[in-house]
């Protein structure tokens, strides 16, 4: 009896114990996520203060441990500096302090959005607010030149990041993005949907994801024979299917004319002859040569005939003088434009006059406001 009785008592004194266990683990738990809550709320506030100041970014930076540009030397044509000498020399220090500050207030902002993707993708909101952010930060990222080193900074590998003990990056794509990976993040989540079919809006999204581009290459020479054609073509081929133009068919024969060594001439060859053979089996009033009627496909585009290979002319087709003026008529009806300079970029569409159609998109990029504040959500 008395060996029942201890048994039972032991196993009494266990399950207090089992329990006692339990409980320290709902509680550890609980503080867990108490502290895990706080921390993600000083995460994203701090963050959202960053990302609106670049003021505040830089001194975020700074208490995190980062290098800031190393000053400009003291510089004087006598013994000492002049005034004048110690002006120049602080002029310089905050510009290269001011060009960093914008950098990590993108970074603050990025990190932010890239945080609440990693850790909460589906509460209400986020992707709105992350969408939201990116198209009106693309609009000042060309802002952001130089400072490459910093902008190819992970968000994983942040300074900021560690210095506010998050730790949710995990494997998570977000974890390894950068603020120089705006641009590719620009074109895939918001202009490549609006590519099907394109609006004034898509061509509006082009330039600024080329506006973006430009301001990421530093090889001009690079910029201007290579990528900036190969961009604008793709964005006057989406032009072209907003509205489709005769205009908008010259355009696009001249970038090829003025890129014959282009690696894409082929391409853009073969993408330039079918939209020829579509435009001659739909037509359209904008661009009807003089005499055609309303509706009825026009049988060549300027400079260009049904059976020739774009950019080259047949042998008997009348070519516009050099003196023609541009926007003016040949002879043959052919639109006369400016002629193109190799690597100058081709603007797309002909100059609207008063009684241009209403609704034909304009190529030039939009431009930035003075007083846009770099980095703030719109």
């Amino acid at each position: 009896m008395g060996v029942v009785a201890l048994g039972a008592l032991g196993r009494a004194e266990a399950q207090t114990s089992i329990d006692v266990l339990l409980s320290d683990l709902q509680e550890a738990k609980a503080a867990h996520d108490a502290s895990a809550s706080q921390m993600m709320t000083t995460f994203l506030s701090t963050l959202e203060n960053g990302a609106q100041s670049p003021t505040f970014a830089l001194d975020l930076y700074q208490k995190a441990g980062g290098n800031l540009p190393d000053a400009a030397p003291v510089k004087s044509h006598y013994v000492y500096e002049t005034p004048t000498e110690k002006a120049q020399r602080e002029a310089i220090d905050a510009n290269n302090f001011a060009s960093v500050a914008v950098v990590i207030q993108v970074h603050c902002g990025l990190m932010r959005n890239a945080g609440l993707l990693a850790m909460t993708p589906n509460a209400p909101g986020v992707q709105e607010q992350w969408m939201d952010w990116l198209k009106s930060t693309a609009a000042i990222y060309p802002q952001l030149q130089g400072r490459r080193a910093l902008k190819e900074v992970e968000m994983r590998d942040s300074v900021v990041s560690n210095y506010l003990g998050f730790s949710g990056w995990g494997d998570s794509d977000q974890g390894k993005w950068s603020v120089s990976d705006l641009p590719q993040l620009y074109h895939d989540l918001v202009l490549t949907p609006m590519r099907h079919p394109p609006t004034q809006a898509t061509i509006d999204a082009w330039n600024t994801y080329i506006a973006m581009k430009q301001a990421d290459e530093p090889d001009k020479e690079k910029w201007a024979q290579q990528e900036e054609p190969a961009l604008d073509f793709d964005r006057d081929e989406d032009d072209y299917d907003l509205l489709p133009s005769m205009d908008k068919l010259a355009a696009l024969d001249a970038i090829i004319k003025a890129n014959p060594t282009s690696d894409h001439l082929e391409d853009w060859i073969k993408r330039m002859q079918a939209l020829i053979d579509s435009y001659r089996r739909g037509g359209t009033p904008t661009g009807l040569l003089p005499g055609a009627t309303p509706g009825t496909p026009s049988s060549e585009a300027p400079g260009l005939t049904p059976t020739a290979t774009p950019g080259t002319p047949e042998s008997g087709t009348t070519t516009a003088p050099a003196t023609a003026t541009p926007g003016t008529s040949s002879s043959g009806g052919a639109t006369v434009l400016p002629s193109a300079t190799p690597g100058t970029p081709v603007s797309g569409t002909a100059a609207p006059t008063p009684a241009a159609t209403p609704g034909t998109p304009s190529s030039a990029a939009p431009g930035l406001t003075p007083t846009a504040t770099p980095g703030t959500p719109q």
